[in-house]
């Protein structure tokens, strides 16, 4: 081999390890590269569900504090009539508590007692509640008032009793109930009543003068 051959093997020696170091320069640099973009990546998809949690924290909070509409409690009304009343408290229309009323007997009332009058709305005709314990149905030999001419009406639907605090009146246990100024009575419970109350018997209203 002469010196020529010799000096060119060595030249391409040198050609081709300054290419493998030049390869390995270039792995290493994208190497780093792509490790200093993981940190970013993660950071970045950390941020997100940190964000995406806080949403879901807030959302959930302000769900949490919604109370929701408020609703006024509503007695139930008998399926036949769809009035939308309240059964009577005691501080609403002060029934009588038991013995605190003391019905008046035959010999303590007069002949010509009255306990005010009813107009009925729907003919204006006026009735006088001429005695004591005056009731008021559909019964034509049991009523002192009569309503013959509506069926919604109970045979004994309401009683007026007078006491010693003025004028009481009673739902008889009637099957379409009874109402004083649009507020739905207890059945059975006595109520004082006044001058201008509207009286409704199912669907019939009458006004009470005293």
């Amino acid at each position: 081999m002469n010196t020529l051959n010799i000096w060119m093997m060595i030249v391409g020696l040198e050609l081709l390890l300054v290419i493998v170091v030049i390869i390995i320069g270039v792995l290493l640099i994208l190497r780093n590269k792509n490790e200093s973009d993981v940190p970013r990546e993660v950071a970045s998809d950390v941020k997100k569900i940190n964000s995406s949690q806080s949403s879901k924290k807030t959302e959930k909070k302000n769900k949490s504090s919604y109370t929701g509409p408020q609703y006024m409690n509503i007695a139930p009304v008998k399926p036949e009539y769809s009035d939308a009343t309240t059964i009577l408290s005691n501080a609403a229309l002060n029934p009588v508590e038991d013995g605190a009323t003391t019905v008046l007997g035959a010999a303590e009332l007069s002949n010509n007692i009255s306990l005010g009058t009813l107009t009925r709305k729907k003919t204006n005709e006026e009735v006088k509640i001429s005695k004591n314990d005056y009731s008021v149905g559909k019964d034509s030999i049991n009523a002192d008032y009569c309503i013959s001419d509506n069926k919604a009406i109970s045979r004994q639907h309401l009683l007026f009793t007078l006491g010693q605090n003025g004028v009481y009146v009673k739902d008889c246990n009637s099957t379409n109930g009874s109402w004083i100024n649009g507020i739905k009575l207890e059945s059975g419970r006595q109520v004082l009543i006044k001058d201008g109350d509207v009286l409704k018997l199912a669907n019939e209203e009458f006004v009470y003068g005293a």
